[in-house]
């Protein structure tokens, strides 16, 4: 789950962790002191009785710092170590018959750190513990998280979770901060993330516009805005993959470009007349003056460019 307001990831936590006492079922949760602090009177808001379920042995409240300082060996977690703490709580539980779920911050913390090597690595522990172990894990991290990591640790770090819930801000789409002529973002390989490109290119292209002191025409922008759209869902619902938009603007042309690191190619497909998808990228052959797919290490990128007609003055 990434999350632009903490106030709205101890909310989604607060659903969480309410939904299983109320099931039932035994909780964890190793957040960071702010969440922490927080998530208390938010449960009790719920009606949940916090110190009693915490009596009963229900409601584990564990700190993230101090809990990875139990298994963290020279910055990366000691698979052993991590088995020995975390993964005999979740074991004992398990034995008890009691459905268990966790809520963890741990990786969050070694990303804001730096550590990115090691935020991965836990990852990947968690989800070895999950083979043989029965929970369900939520890991909150800040959507900062997607500016500061290029497209291959976003797309790796998205491709060891079961889902992805899009920050709040894809389905708002406040205003940020482009720069003219070059414009890059990336997504998280959810359904919001379509629209969220529509947006980013509209800005990408308003700002050249300021920027040339010429208005685009209105078509080109729509157009650009629909190839990007396109590309985007062929990302999310094809390759299933973390994504990089980036718009390039220059006198003579719009190159929208989406970066995937999901495998295989791009290719167009002419569906049938009642079939509901399968067109995207035939959408964007008819509207783009020229398109491609270029095979990179590690991904592929899908690109299209449109061309620049004459301007109107502004």
């Amino acid at each position: 789950m990434f999350y632009d307001h903490a106030p709205h990831a101890v909310d989604q936590l607060a659903d969480y962790v309410a939904e299983g006492l109320s099931a039932g079922e035994a909780v964890i949760t190793v957040l960071m002191p702010e969440h922490a602090d927080a998530l208390t009177p938010a449960l009790r808001g719920r009606g949940i009785d916090v110190q009693r379920d915490q009596d009963e042995g229900r409601l584990f409240l564990l700190d993230a710092g101090e809990t990875l300082s139990t298994f963290l060996v020279e910055g990366v977690p000691d698979p052993e170590l991590f088995a020995q703490g975390v993964g005999t709580l979740l074991s004992g539980l398990n034995e008890s018959g009691r459905r268990v779920r966790a809520a963890g911050e741990m990786v969050a913390l070694l990303w804001a750190e730096g550590n990115v090597t090691g935020a991965l690595a836990l990852e990947a522990a968690w989800n070895r513990l999950a083979d043989d172990l029965d929970f369900d894990l939520l890991c909150p991290y800040p959507a900062a998280v997607l500016d500061d990591g290029g497209l291959d640790t976003v797309g790796r770090l998205c491709a060891l979770h079961t889902d992805v819930v899009a920050p709040e801000a894809y389905a708002s789409g406040p205003d940020r901060s482009v720069a003219a002529g070059l414009t890059t973002g990336v997504f998280v390989p959810a359904p919001e993330a379509v629209g969220a490109t529509r947006r980013l290119v509209a800005l990408a292209l308003a700002a050249w516009s300021a920027h040339r002191g010429e208005q685009l025409d209105e078509l080109l922008v729509a157009d650009a805005c629909l190839v990007a759209s396109e590309m985007a869902a062929n990302a999310v619902t094809h390759a299933r993959s973390a994504f990089e938009v980036t718009v390039q603007c220059s006198e003579s042309a719009v190159r929208v470009s989406v970066s995937d690191v999901g495998p295989g190619t791009a290719e167009e497909h002419h569906g049938r007349l009642l079939d509901l998808g399968g067109r995207g990228l035939t959408i964007v052959a008819d509207v783009a003056d020229r398109w491609g797919c270029d095979c990179v290490p590690g991904g592929k990128v899908v690109w299209a460019e449109l061309t620049v007609r004459q301007p109107v003055a502004l």
